[in-house]
Formats: structure tokens, C-alpha cells, sequence
């Protein structure tokens, strides 16, 4: 088995609508959904200089490096504004189509700028254990006319909430902490966490093909201090909820 995986669809940063984004969904359980490559990232400063369209913090990026991301706003008259960034230059974040003078904001405030669709793969000696895997059980079933007396299915038997359990050094897992605190929407935009058109997580348990893929939304994680294996280790569990598995969607 290979390394275990998570993250968004390649490109559901820049789709631009729900309907263009729940396309790259289209595949699921059918065959593998490729992962972005983005590295997830995030970097906190302070505006140097500002116009409507282009944040200016020199010498703080690289060429690409957020483009498909968002910037927010951490402080000012305009701060908790979100904008989606367009193209990443060495000095400047360029968002096409908005007004951040006009909403107020200003050279030094403070912002944070975080990557779009991205994705994690575990590294090679840390994939996660399982620690459970819970079913819901509602006692109904349907007959389906199948083979000669006909198939029952339990239709309250679903996947419900697993978590899992894995130990990183604090260098890798902070690219994952960022993946699990950004929530996308289907049309690549950033998600308020309780958004319906939020886009679940991939999430690949060791190889890449449709039967190793799960749908899910991190419900909450907790990081758990453990000197057993360093000063620099750490447990940590992540708690999905929502999942599904690659099954039978029906005719």
C-alpha cells in the first residue's frame, strides 16, 4: 500500500461556478479523482501599498505561489474581508474584478494570504491508523428485484464518522493544519464552515484508484503532545465525518 493522501480536485480553485466545480466531483466511485499538487500555504504580513485590485507587500511571494488563493483581511476597517487572488508576483497579490481601496482597505494592515485547492500526501513513515469506524443502523429495508427471490438492502446502514490517529514532527504537519482549516466551495471560492455548498475533501488511504477514495469534511482535529517520540513529535487525531466510499449509486 502507498501513501495515504487528502485534499481538493485539481483546478476547483479557478472553475469559477457550484456547476463547474461539482463536475470535478463527477467521478467519484467510478474512477480515481486527481488531486491538486499545490502544497498548501499560508503567510501573514503587512500592506506596504494598496490599490483597488493589487496588495502590495514587497518582496514577501514568489511568482504563482498563491494564485487561487485568498487574502483576508486581519485588521482595519475592512478587516474579515476575504478576495480571491488572481496572479502572485514577488511584491504584489493582484485580485481581478474587486474594490479593496473603496472597502476600506489600507497600507498597513495586516493581512494573511492562504492557498487555494491544494493537497497533502502523508509522508511515507507517518500514515494514520484508523481508531474507528462508526455505522448507523435504522432498521428499514428495500427489495430490489434482483436474482430470483430479489436483494434486501438495509437503507439505514451508512458510513457515518471515523477518525484517525497519526504522529508528524510539527514541520509536517503544519502544511496539513492549513489544508484542514480551509474550506472551499464547489465554485472555488472560499466556504463559511457551515456552508451547503461546501466541497468535501478527498481523502485516498494508500492507493489511487476509485475503491481508495473517500468524500468526507474534517470535523475537528486535536493535537496531542507526546515525549514518548521527541521533543519535536506529535500525535495527532482527525475526526471526518460524512464520509462515503466508493459503492453502488444506483440506476
Amino acid at each position: 500500500m502507498g501513501q495515504w493522501q487528502i485534499g481538493y480536485p485539481a483546478g476547483l480553485d479557478v472553475v469559477g461556478s457550484l456547476a463547474a466545480g461539482e463536475l470535478l466531483y463527477a467521478p467519484w466511485s467510478i474512477e480515481a479523482i486527481t488531486f491538486d499538487t499545490t502544497t498548501p500555504e499560508r503567510f501573514g504580513g503587512k500592506i506596504t501599498g494598496i490599490a483597488e485590485t493589487i496588495l502590495t507587500d514587497t518582496g514577501s511571494f514568489t511568482a504563482n505561489q498563491f494564485d487561487g488563493g485568498f487574502i483576508k483581511i486581519t485588521s482595519g476597517s475592512a478587516k474579515g474581508n476575504v478576495y480571491k487572488v488572481t496572479t502572485t508576483a514577488t511584491n504584489t497579490l493582484t485580485c481581478s474584478g474587486v474594490t479593496m481601496v473603496s472597502d476600506g482597505v489600507a497600507t498597513n494592515d495586516y493581512y494573511e494570504v492562504i492557498t487555494g485547492s491544494s493537497s497533502f500526501t502523508f509522508p511515507g513513515t507517518r500514515s494514520p491508523s484508523r481508531l474507528d469506524y462508526q455505522r448507523t443502523f435504522l432498521g428499514s429495508f428495500e427489495r430490489l428485484p434482483y436474482y430470483d427471490g430479489g436483494i434486501s438492502i438495509p437503507t439505514g446502514m451508512s458510513p457515518d464518522d471515523f477518525s484517525l490517529m497519526v504522529f508528524f514532527t510539527k514541520t509536517q504537519f503544519t502544511p496539513l493544519e492549513i489544508l484542514l482549516n480551509t474550506h472551499l466551495s464547489y465554485d472555488g471560492t472560499e466556504a463559511q464552515y457551515n456552508s451547503t455548498d461546501k466541497a468535501p475533501l478527498i481523502l485516498e488511504n494508500g492507493t489511487h484508484d476509485a475503491a481508495h477514495q473517500f468524500l468526507c469534511n474534517c470535523k475537528d482535529y486535536k493535537i496531542v503532545k507526546d515525549g514518548t517520540f521527541g521533543a519535536d513529535r506529535i500525535e495527532v487525531r482527525i475526526h471526518f465525518e460524512y464520509t462515503g466510499l466508493a459503492s453502488y449509486r444506483g440506476l
